[in-house]
């Protein structure tokens, strides 16, 4: 509404995978193309906020008339916006001031004609600077009819995220995990109406995570390997949990992002699944015989990419506790032992800390093979 009025402004949707961020976008969307806004959806993949926006642009087949035919660019800057959508190209060869100008002038231009939409998936892809110039460019653009929405996988702390949200017209939307009862109402209603047991409930509770994709997921793999039956109006559970493959869907995503890491990003993240889906750097580099210091370097680096790792208070976690327990099951049983092992005699020897927790301690021993050391904790 306030873009339609001529007030510019921003929102920001974070939360992680599976939340609803996507879903949000393309309701956005539909809104505003029903208030009759123009809509501009910029691919981020390789490219800054310029050569988005400008491709997008070109695709869409926009023009810059020249200065006096109806443009609200202004004259010095119509005949760079004009050939920059012809050979939307030539962005990635421009100098940075170059192509803020351009950028200023082209969103002048169409936000003239008509109220225009923006939307952008996955701003934590962004490096700083570009999220810092679309904030730049929405700021100066306060008194037009623009919105710009974005959405965020990455930690809310992550540079690109900070920096689109310092704009001052930017809103920030943090979609939030369900509760146990939540999970209870959507596993009903996908069940056509029938209830999960409470035993159900917590187990997708607990691997979901709260988190709507993933609980459907798990509960439609459940149904389709016949791992729940109907008993008195009640769904249960039919098998052991344990004997329940990972669903072939999450295996391929999984597998599909772990593809895409170098080894020793993929070897850090084995030895870290073993330690639990939360851990701590300290540990992951005593289970690898590797010096602290390079480790928590890696893990910085796969935080980064987004999607697969949280930063905690003490240390990571994993994003969803599913991914955790694919990872750990991948490993070759031996190899599982000799990490809950390394990392067994590495927090004996860092007693009095928080990461010298007794039944942390007792859990590894006990999967490392050696039951009679675990016994005291």
């Amino acid at each position: 509404v306030d873009a339609l009025r001529g007030r510019a402004g921003g929102l920001l949707i974070e939360g992680g995978p599976g939340l609803g961020k996507t879903s949000l976008l393309a309701e956005a969307n539909r809104m505003a193309v029903a208030a009759g806004m123009a809509h501009l959806d910029l691919d981020l993949e390789g490219a800054s906020v310029a050569a988005a926006l400008f491709d997008a642009a070109s695709h869409a087949g926009l023009q810059v008339e020249p200065k006096g035919e109806g443009t609200a660019t202004a004259s010095d800057c119509a005949p760079l916006v004009r050939a920059l959508l012809n050979q939307p190209e030539r962005v990635r060869e421009s100098a940075p001031y170059t192509t803020y100008r351009a950028c200023e002038g082209l969103l002048a231009e169409l936000t003239a004609r008509r109220p225009l939409l923006l939307t952008l998936d996955g701003l934590e892809r962004f490096p700083p600077d570009d999220a810092r110039m679309l904030a730049e460019l929405l700021g100066k653009q306060a008194g037009s009819r623009l919105l710009v929405v974005a959405t965020s996988s990455g930690d809310a702390r992550a540079p690109a995220s900070t920096a689109f949200a310092a704009a001052g017209n930017v809103s920030r939307l943090e979609l939030r995990t369900l509760s146990a009862g939540a999970v209870h109402h959507l596993v009903e209603k996908r069940a056509g109406g029938c209830a999960p047991s409470s035993e159900l409930v917590q187990h997708l509770f607990e691997v979901g995570e709260g988190n709507p994709m993933l609980t459907l997921e798990l509960f439609d793999h459940l149904q389709q390997t016949n791992a729940v039956e109907r008993e008195a109006g009640t769904l249960h559970v039919t098998r052991p949990w344990d004997e329940i493959p990972t669903p072939p869907r999450c295996t391929e995503h999984f597998g599909a992002a772990l593809r895409q890491l170098p080894e020793d990003q993929r070897e850090v993240l084995r030895a870290a699944a073993v330690d639990g889906v939360e851990f701590d750097g300290q540990a992951v580099a005593a289970a690898l015989g590797r010096p602290p210091i390079a480790i928590l370097r890696t893990l910085q680096a796969i935080w980064r990419q987004g999607g697969l790792l949280r930063i905690r208070d003490e240390g990571y976690r994993f994003e969803h506790g599913l991914l955790r327990e694919w990872i750990y099951r991948s490993l070759p049983a031996e190899e599982r032992a000799a990490l809950h092992r390394a990392i067994a005699v590495h927090l004996v020897e860092r007693p009095g800390t928080p990461a010298a927790d007794p039944a942390r301690l007792g859990r590894h021993w006990e999967a490392a093979g050696e039951p009679e050391r675990a016994k005291p904790y």
